[in-house]
């Protein structure tokens, strides 16, 4: 099963919390990340390796794809 990072962050981009789950794929990461969430107002971020998977609100995905909504 791939290993996936999850990240929260404050507002400001301050990391609040990190830790590392084991799930079969980035949609079930996604879920247990929304899941676990503690504060509403926290940025997710979700990591398999190098890759940025998943992340509310979007910012680097749409970077990345030329800043259309992925």
């Amino acid at each position: 099963m791939p290993s996936f990072e999850i990240y929260y962050r404050e507002q400001d981009g301050r990391l609040v919390e990190k830790f590392s789950v084991r799930c079969a794929s980035p949609l079930k990461a996604k879920v247990m990340a929304h899941a676990m969430k503690i504060h509403p107002g926290h940025e997710i971020e979700i990591w398999q390796g190098d890759a940025l998977v998943y992340e509310r609100p979007l910012r680097h995905l749409a970077e990345m794809e030329g800043d259309r909504p992925v």
